[in-house]
């Protein structure tokens, strides 16, 4: 089942203006949340979380302070739940200008949608009841193919 949860069309949906607002933060949590329930209550008992891609490998880098990114410096970082809350809390401050000046490279070309992919990783995290995630920067196809070689099929 897809879910229609992709970060630049709910940024275009609820995050249009260059100013934020409370309501359109509100509503697209809400979005999130409705339509991660239509997969039906997590009864998934997960051990190892992985986040892959811009959103969480961005995050990471935020985390640590950096302002270039260096691939093997955000390998296995952690994002916690309470991480994820503060950097909504502070993106949904910002416009993607404010971030991007405030960031520098690290968010380049992610500006905008940095806002939307944390609150859909938060509301992940708390649809599957988990406090935090490991941040990979090998992606779904290295995950895929180290699972085949390290378990027994």
């Amino acid at each position: 089942m897809a879910l229609p949860l992709g970060v630049v069309s709910l940024t275009e949906k609820y995050f249009a203006a260059k100013h934020r607002k409370n309501d359109e933060l509100f509503n697209c949590r809400d979005k999130i949340t409705a339509e991660l329930l239509k997969l039906g209550k997590s009864k998934v008992n997960i051990e190892r979380c992985l986040a892959v891609a811009g959103t969480p490998t961005t995050l990471a880098c935020l985390k640590k302070g950096m302002t270039e990114y260096f691939e093997e410096q955000i390998e296995g970082q952690v994002l916690t739940k309470s991480d994820l809350i503060e950097f909504v809390d502070e993106l949904s401050t910002l416009n993607p200008n404010e971030i991007r000046v405030k960031y520098n490279n690290v968010v380049q070309g992610r500006e905008d949608l940095i806002l939307t992919g944390t609150l859909l990783l938060l509301q992940c995290l708390e649809y599957l009841d988990i406090e935090m995630v490991e941040v990979s920067t090998r992606g779904l196809r290295y995950g895929r193919i180290y699972e085949f070689f390290t378990n027994d099929y």
